[in-house]
């Protein structure tokens, strides 16, 4: 099966091999698109030299000239994987606060779902403390306000964390998006919960990152409000 993973990067020089490493040591034969936005601390140059390194056929390196955004940066991603004849996308962050062991879950359980969900609040899955509770406090409070607005069931309706059959994506047409950052996330799923796609959440527990730097904030997720009544009033 054609399994393939995406993973932005902005800034993540010393997560991006470590993740690369877990990635290429599981027993799934999985590739790899890393999308990387000009990252100044040379993110994308680097993993350009692991792929020159490794097989040509695991990592695919796509490198923008400029910071786009994380949902354009998905959405290079997923394009990448169709054209590469993905019958599996699996997104996740570059900084292992997504466990890659989780993926073999993900693909068993899209046998019978279209959408697999990586959950930090349901019953099993977790956040580390380290994370600090302003911050845990912060991505409770915007879920909770993500669901209201977009009238979803789905309660990590942020995770960064999923997997999608291939159907999936051709069918939400990407290039009809309204976001381009975090709040991505959240309507992607609104699209799939849309088009009545069977979506599963299994829980996970989120590692604090070790290197570098959260890019989350209350002035990002400000900004994604106002756009999730936007995407709500449009679709």
């Amino acid at each position: 099966m054609n399994i393939v993973v995406i993973i932005p990067t902005y800034n993540e020089i010393e997560n991006i091999d470590l993740v690369i490493n877990k990635l290429k040591s599981m027993d799934k034969k999985l590739r790899l698109i890393i999308v990387d936005d000009s990252s100044p601390d040379g993110t994308g140059l680097k993993a350009k030299e692991i792929a020159k390194k490794s097989d040509k056929k695991f990592i695919k390196v796509v490198q923008r000239n400029r910071k786009m955004g994380l949902g354009t940066a998905y959405i290079r991603g997923f394009t990448e994987a169709l054209k590469s004849n993905a019958q599996i996308v699996i997104q996740m962050d570059a900084d292992l606060s997504h466990p890659p062991h989780k993926i073999d879950d993900f693909i068993n359980i899209l046998k019978n779902y279209d959408v697999v969900i990586g959950s930090r609040y349901i019953s099993g899955g977790g956040i580390d403390p380290k994370c600090g509770i302003l911050r845990i406090l912060l991505s409770k409070f915007s879920n909770f306000l993500i669901r209201k607005i977009l009238g979803v069931k789905i309660i990590d309706v942020t995770s960064g964390f999923k997997a999608y059959r291939r159907e999936v994506l051709e069918k939400i047409q990407l290039d009809n998006f309204l976001s381009s950052g975090f709040i991505f996330q959240s309507e992607i799923i609104f699209e799939c919960y849309r088009e009545n796609f069977k979506i599963k959440e299994i829980p996970y527990f989120f590692e604090s990152r070790n290197f570098g730097k959260s890019k989350l904030s209350f002035g990002v997720i400000f900004e994604a409000l106002i756009k999730l009544i936007l995407i709500r009033l449009k679709k």
